[in-house]
């Protein structure tokens, strides 16, 4: 529901974005769904796709977690 209430805010932040990232990868389904649905969502907005994007590459996650984040994102 946490996820849901920033969505409606639409406020988009770095540490933010990094938490939905860890939230998307993490192996609880309940967690994992709704970040990455709220991650999908920031992303398609044009005033934050570039951001996104620079976050996901120069992010400390390995290869196929930013793999497994961009085949989530399209």
């Amino acid at each position: 529901y946490a996820v849901q209430a920033i969505k409606k805010l639409n406020y988009v932040s770095s540490p933010l974005v990094k938490n939905l990232i860890n939230g998307a990868l993490n192996s609880n389904g309940k967690l994992a769904g709704p970040c990455m649905d709220a991650l999908r969502y920031f992303h398609e907005q044009s005033r934050n796709r570039k951001e996104i994007d620079i976050l996901i590459e120069n992010g400390s996650w390995d290869a196929k977690q930013k793999e497994q984040i961009q085949k989530g994102l399209n």
